[in-house]
């Protein structure tokens, strides 16, 4: 948070985050339901299916469009699990 905020606005975003984007917050268990469900879905997959985020792939400057911060994460994923 910018340290130039008044104390009240400061308070307000604190909230604000904690009650919609925290551990408890209303985004939270959506998220967590759709992952459980692409979890399960991706399960019943045969072995040499994969998901595509190749969207921008060949691009050197990426569109905000394009997946590159999927597959970033992705790759992250696979480093973490090699682990």
């Amino acid at each position: 948070m910018p340290a130039v905020d008044d104390p009240e606005v400061r308070k307000q975003r604190l909230d604000l985050y904690l009650s919609f984007l925290g551990p408890a917050g209303h985004a939270t268990p959506d998220d967590v339901e759709v992952m459980e469900l692409i979890q399960k879905n991706s399960a019943t997959l045969p072995p040499e299916a994969f998901m595509d985020c190749s969207r921008g792939m060949l691009r050197e400057h990426p569109l905000p469009t394009d997946e590159a911060q999927m597959r970033g994460f992705w790759r992250g994923w696979r480093d973490v699990m090699a682990q």
